[in-house]
């Protein structure tokens, strides 16, 4: 288990405002700022009234998304989705925008100083201030997609009631991108099996194709490299509590096997697949158009199944 750096923090509340809910006179919504290193981080407290005593920090996945689920190009409130519904069932929420992301995002980031370890301790801190500021209650880790590993981290090394992974990874990187590249891009694979090998040994790729380049990118590889160490299968079986898996079989880019290899690493794991939920939370019954389109409507509302599990497992606190 690795030894995470903790830096000195602060935390402060800047306003606060009704959340747009047709309940919202019982739910308060507060936007949270945290100075770390010498950046400003940012994120969103969701309180019912009736708040019953358990408190959920969403994580969310890789790229540029934000805490609502969405990035500059997609816009599909799958998180906020969630958070909401959460909140309409009394259960207080904190979500945020990780380093560089939303209104987390700043001019002055050297992505090649960013790490996976970054986005752990910056998780980890937005937990200790959720702890400081309701010490009474019990408290549940949920991350999406690359949120998830995140999420296992964090719950390592701080005191939690719970885990829900939704839509995580149960393999390592390279045996994801290997399979991924393989259904679309077969050629690439040998040449992708090359770099990620270098990247792991310590090496800097400058030269590729510039089909992979996005994903390579020599400003990534220190990150790359980073979380390249991290089996979700081994680390997940690192927590002593209570583990909920959910995973959708319509997933484009997380497959059932993953959630079927995270179950099996955890100790107190419970596995839901739900069948037509997508990797944006949204139930799809139609082909891989209507799966696509899902990425870009804010209006089609999460699973109703993922929502189910949910509540089950938060209720048992």
């Amino acid at each position: 288990m690795i030894k995470l750096a903790w830096t000195l923090v602060t935390l402060f509340l800047v306003f606060e405002t009704p959340i747009g809910f047709a309940q919202s006179e019982a739910i308060r919504e507060s936007e949270w700022i945290m100075h770390q290193d010498s950046f400003q981080l940012s994120g969103t407290l969701t309180v019912p009234q009736n708040s019953r005593p358990v408190a959920v920090l969403l994580i969310s996945g890789s790229g540029p998304t934000d805490r609502d689920g969405n990035n500059p190009f997609m816009k599909n409130n799958s998180l906020k989705g969630l958070s909401d519904s959460l909140v309409l069932e009394g259960f207080t929420t904190m979500r945020f925008d990780k380093r560089g992301i939303g209104k987390s995002a700043t001019h002055t980031m050297d992505e090649s100083q960013l790490t996976f370890e970054t986005f752990v301790n910056d998780a980890s801190q937005w937990l200790t201030r959720l702890k400081d500021t309701f010490p009474d209650y019990k408290f549940i880790i949920a991350g999406h997609s690359e949120g998830s590993l995140i999420g296992i981290l964090v719950a390592q090394h701080n005191q939690v009631d719970g885990f829900i992974s939704i839509a995580g990874a149960g393999r390592p990187f390279e045996v994801i991108v290997r399979e991924q590249l393989g259904k679309q891009l077969p050629g690439l694979v040998p040449e992708s099996d090359s770099i990620v090998h270098r990247i792991k040994s310590g090496e800097t790729v400058d030269e590729m194709n510039p089909m992979l380049l996005s994903l390579y990118r020599p400003s990534v590889q220190p990150y790359l490299r980073s979380y390249m160490k991290y089996d979700p299968k081994t680390e997940i079986g690192k927590l002593d509590v209570p583990i909920l898996i959910v995973q959708g079989e319509n997933d484009l880019q997380i497959t059932t096997d993953d959630a079927r290899t995270l179950y099996n690493g955890g100790n107190k794991a419970t596995l839901q697949l739900i069948p037509h939920m997508n990797h944006v939370l949204k139930d799809i019954k139609g082909g891989l158009m209507e799966n696509q389109t899902s990425y870009n409507n804010p209006e089609l509302p999460i699973s109703a199944a993922l929502l189910e599990h949910v509540l089950e497992f938060l209720n048992k606190f």
